[in-house]
């Protein structure tokens, strides 16, 4: 059984790379971007030098950049929206590949330092994660594919990979699948019905509505934020339920004639705590992730009411609260379906 997941979830990856799902509107840009370093740099104007070797000179009133303050040796991003033969150059962004990159080496070397080869698996779970997103659903969903029944089914594929990937082929991570499960079941319930009590649009993003300017007529938007919600709570969900899971196992391990019920509640005491540390964070992420638009309502002197009205916070809150009880109800479901295995 084993060998036989391992072999059809590679095959799956491989599987995705040959085939294309990606619609062929993608990658047809407006204009060509390419990459230059600063050699030299006045009040007015940029000189720069790409790798082709060409000099390009560029005045600081075409920029998009709002931090200007160049250095020669900087590498930044040009946009040129020229026709054919006449080019018409603007500084876009800087360069930040190698900064991501270098933070993406020390975060495989710290994981795989710490935990060695579950750190290894572990990784191989986000690879699978990776490719199910970026080569199955998002381009099913710019093709016109229902988002959250598409948001569904990566999570049916990507729940067991992540999980037997990281946590290995047993009973435990079984328990923490069946309980991530249905507390996604849960979650996405009752972020439609709400979703719909609140006539949220999915529109309150400023991407979501340049988005629909470009495919209004593919995409369901409601749809799509409660696809994010679910595609969002994958990573928590499996923190949370494979952590209740492991205390069921330690208690069993330590009281190998334990009741189904004496089990249970042991493992759900400690739950609790976990439970009750969740509430606290999940509110701090909510006002650390909205910090400028809180401060915004704070200076303006809007009321609670007033504030809880507007799309885009109500949007947020659904969210929020919709994950926050999936993420209390992985751990008595998680509880209940680990019991069951351990229980004489």
């Amino acid at each position: 059984m084993k060998k036989l997941f391992f072999f059809i979830l590679g095959l799956l990856t491989v599987g995705l790379f040959l085939v294309d799902f990606t619609p062929s509107y993608w990658g047809s840009e407006l204009y060509n971007e390419v990459e230059g370093k600063v050699i030299q740099n006045d009040e007015t104007s940029v000189l720069l030098l790409t790798k082709d070797g060409e000099e390009i000179e560029i005045s600081k009133d075409r920029s998009t950049i709002v931090d200007q303050d160049f250095e020669v040796g900087d590498r930044l991003v040009v946009q040129d929206w020229g026709e054919v033969g006449i080019s018409s150059y603007t500084l876009a962004d800087y360069v930040r590949r190698p900064a991501v990159y270098i933070l993406f080496a020390l975060f495989i070397g710290t994981v795989i330092l710490v935990t060695g080869w579950q750190g290894l698996r572990s990784l191989l779970g986000l690879v699978f994660s990776f490719v199910i997103l970026f080569k199955l659903l998002f381009p099913l969903m710019l093709l016109g594919w229902d988002p959250l029944w598409t948001a569904i089914f990566g999570s049916l594929l990507m729940i067991p990979a992540m999980f037997y990937l990281s946590h290995g082929f047993n009973r435990k991570t079984s328990a923490a699948v069946l309980g991530t499960f249905f507390a996604l079941v849960v979650s996405g319930v009752l972020a439609g019905i709400f979703a719909d009590l609140a006539h949220l649009s999915g529109l309150a993003d400023d991407s979501a509505a340049f988005l629909n300017a470009q495919f209004g007529d593919l995409i369901d938007f409601q749809k799509l934020l409660l696809a994010g919600i679910l595609i969002s709570m994958l990573g928590v969900l499996d923190d949370v339920s494979i952590s209740q899971a492991s205390i069921v196992h330690e208690l069993k391990s330590n009281k190998k004639n334990i009741s189904f019920w004496d089990l249970y509640t042991r493992a759900m005491s400690v739950g609790k705590d976990h439970i009750g540390s969740m509430v606290n964070t999940l509110v701090l992420v909510f006002a650390g992730a909205s910090l400028p638009m809180l401060l915004i309502f704070l200076i303006d002197g809007y009321g609670m009411n007033s504030v809880l009205n507007y799309e885009f916070v109500a949007e947020e809150m659904v969210q929020t609260f919709a994950a926050s009880i999936g993420l209390i109800l992985t751990v008595p479901i998680t509880t209940f379906f680990a019991s069951l295995q351990k229980s004489p």
